[in-house]
């Protein structure tokens, strides 16, 4: 009896596409590191308790009688106040 092959596991792992080769995250920390740092000279923002409570108190749940536009709507007025 021939021994089995060794199973090499860089044998073309992402060839085709569906390979079990390691597959990059959409939001890992290292791809949006970009989003969360301030750009170098850049005035620092303080964020008013007032203006966090006013978006804490209008959440979006999903829920069948709720607006997703109103809730938009409602969200963009409190962000451009920022």
């Amino acid at each position: 009896m021939a021994d089995p092959e060794p199973n090499n596991n860089n044998n073309n792992a992402n060839a085709g596409g569906g390979g079990g080769g390691a597959r990059p995250f959409h939001n890992s920390p290292r791809r949006l590191a970009h989003l969360a740092r301030p750009q170098r000279g850049a005035r620092q923002t303080e964020m008013k308790t007032g203006l966090l409570q006013l978006l804490y108190a209008n959440p979006f749940l999903g829920l069948p009688h709720e607006d997703p536009y109103n809730h938009l709507v409602k969200f963009y007025e409190i962000a451009s106040s920022l």
